[in-house]
């Protein structure tokens, strides 16, 4: 590369920067890195700006090289905790290369690839620490969603406080539920609940049906193994959970049954097409409440890894410590009495795996 020629940078690790706030209120962008050529040169200075709302500003000091194709650990400090999208330089020796666009996300908004930080219910959502207790993407999200099909649902329950006087009481309360998320593939934007037409869910669903505000919330957990430390206090579980806020509305009749069909592929795929098993009747779709749950929030949690123990612990050494593994399997298929011997257990539901 001639020495006179300016740096070009090829691709940034990350199209989007969330703000984070410290402890002290300073607001400044999470690290990326920015890969390109003529990025450094021998003896010569190299600096990153990013020019927001007509002020260049200077990334802190701290940046590493590599060679000239690669500058990593870069951050900008910001006045404001406010988002926009900015134009990223790189400067060698006086030359710069040209703008690259960099979107800035403010620390209580989602990125494009996650689920909308419900600030309504997601408490402190600008909390310096949330970002390091939630994962808000929609692909993880998504991912605890699609491989469970049993939750919790939460809501709070309206109901007189005694006769004649209008007050109310709320309750919280919380069921266990079957659900399918939906669409199939891609970001899951709603999911599906199945209960009895009369519970106390469905009662409150139609009560709030004109409040835009109402929300339920359902939390989704799967434990994949016991963590025993050296110490009691770092006793633990490795688990993969998701919690997620909503609007509920009720499946119009006429969708009924692709609701179903929904969920019941969810869960045991092919059971639906299997045109010997008969379909709902109208009486038991009448029975039958099914939930549409619009996503509004969402955040998972994911603890994976070996125990985390204190250094005085692994040098005392006196204990044994690892980790149980959990494991969710389907064992073989039961039948039902009164099944005829010459109807063999499907395919399908021989297929199962989890």
């Amino acid at each position: 590369m001639p020495e006179s020629a300016a740096p070009v940078i090829t691709e940034l690790s990350r199209p989007e920067v969330r703000l984070r706030k410290s402890a002290g209120g300073q607001v400044a962008t999470e690290s990326l890195s920015i890969s390109g050529t003529g990025l450094a040169k021998k003896g010569k200075t190299t600096s990153v700006s990013l020019t927001v709302n007509g002020n260049p500003v200077q990334a802190e000091s701290g940046f590493r090289l590599s060679g000239s194709c690669l500058v990593t650990g870069v951050r900008f400090p910001l006045p404001t905790d406010t988002g926009g999208t900015y134009d990223l330089k790189v400067t060698v020796d006086g030359a710069s290369s040209a703008a690259k666009s960099l979107t800035v996300v403010a620390s209580g908004a989602a990125k494009s690839d996650e689920y909308p930080r419900d600030g309504q219910y997601l408490k402190n959502p600008s909390s310096p620490h949330t970002g390091n207790m939630f994962d808000f993407r929609k692909s993880t999200v998504g991912a605890i969603l699609r491989a469970n099909y049993t939750c919790h649902v939460g809501y709070v329950s309206s109901v007189a406080s005694g006769p004649g006087d209008g007050s109310e009481l709320h309750i919280p309360r919380v069921v266990p539920s079957l659900y399918a998320p939906s669409p199939a593939s891609g970001t899951v934007t709603e999911l599906y609940l199945h209960g009895a037409a009369y519970s106390e869910l469905a009662k409150q669903v139609d009560k709030h049906k004109s409040d835009q505000n109402y929300r339920i919330c359902l939390t989704v957990t799967r434990v994949n193994g016991l963590l025993l430390g050296r110490s009691l206090f770092h006793h633990s579980i490795n688990y993969h959970s998701a919690v997620v806020y909503g609007r509920p509305t009720f499946v119009a009749d006429a969708d009924k049954e692709k609701a179903l069909e929904l969920l019941t592929e969810h869960i045991v795929p092919g059971r639906w097409a299997d045109t010997a098993v008969r379909r709902p009747s109208t009486c038991e779709k009448d029975w039958t409440s099914l939930i549409r749950v619009e996503i509004t929030g969402a955040a998972a949690k994911v603890r994976d890894g070996d125990v985390g123990d204190e250094t005085y612990d692994v040098e005392r050494n006196k204990c044994w410590a690892g980790v149980v593994p959990v494991r969710n399997v389907y064992g073989p298929a039961l039948t039902a009495a009164g099944v005829s011997p010459d109807l063999p257990v499907p395919e399908y539901v021989r297929k199962l795996r989890r």
